[in-house]
């Protein structure tokens, strides 16, 4: 869900809120409900001589890292795909996973740093 729909009436918040705390505001990765190309919202105020003057936010694609990371060739033994910290997909290479959560292609595996053991048709994979 785009960032406007799931702010609503409280974006004008938001906007206030980043305005006064200086801070540049980066949302989760989403997708384009049009598209579905995979976006993030970024925010940030413009400040001169240390006042607010207003802001500056935009959307911006990933579709450029998820065609970076599609050209990864892992010898026929799997693919590489990227996700966000919370498990919703930013890069795939079977786009119609970009922007569902992991455990759609991947079952219920938690998001870890460490090596995790797992079974594919009944075989295991390391």
């Amino acid at each position: 869900m785009e960032p406007w729909g799931i702010l609503g009436a409280t974006y004008s918040s938001l906007v206030y809120r980043r305005k006064q705390s200086r801070d540049i505001v980066i949302t989760a990765p989403y997708a384009y409900s049009v598209t579905n190309e995979i976006l993030v919202f970024i925010a940030s105020p413009l400040i001169l001589n240390g006042q607010c003057q207003g802001a500056i936010f935009f959307d911006m694609s990933l579709s450029r890292l998820a065609e970076l990371v599609n050209q990864v060739s892992l010898f026929n033994a799997g693919y590489l795909f990227i996700v966000d910290g919370d498990g919703t997909t930013i890069a795939h290479p079977d786009a119609k996973y970009n922007g569902k959560p992991m455990a759609d292609f991947l079952g219920n595996h938690p998001i870890s740093t460490d090596a995790v053991h797992a079974e594919l048709d009944g075989e295991s994979v390391a």
